[in-house]
């Protein structure tokens, strides 16, 4: 009876921490380059003048995908390294200087719109 007390209390201790655990595994960071656009559209999206449905958030990273170079891509694969606070200071960062960078929709930003502000807010955070 014993045996079965302690395998019942592990496998409970078990579920909760599988329950409680981001499943992600990074601790609500972001852990992908798709990711770190998704987040940056969703953040343009916001800009004053700019109008977009959720198709064009959801469009959205793919078109900047295709707007960056590989050499840009491994550049912000940089950002999934960072701690949580280090990135939401960054992301914080290029909310406040996209805006302005682009005109029309989301489809019209270019890897120079996402780069600038990325590098810049890079060495400020």
């Amino acid at each position: 009876m014993t045996k079965k007390r302690e395998l019942r209390r592990i496998l409970v201790v078990t579920a909760l921490v599988l329950a409680c655990s981001d499943p992600s595994g990074t601790d609500g960071r972001i852990a992908t380059v798709d990711g770190l656009l998704a987040r940056i559209c969703e953040l343009a999206s916001r800009c004053a003048g700019i109008s977009a449905t959720p198709d064009d958030v959801a469009a959205c990273p793919s078109g900047l995908r295709s707007e960056l170079s590989q050499d840009q891509l491994q550049e912000l694969e940089g950002f999934t390294s960072y701690a949580k606070a280090q990135q939401d200071r960054i992301l914080e960062c290029i909310g406040r200087t996209i805006c302005g960078r682009f005109g029309g929709g989301l489809s019209s930003i270019s890897d120079s719109d996402i780069m600038e502000p990325y590098r810049g807010c890079l060495t400020s955070a």
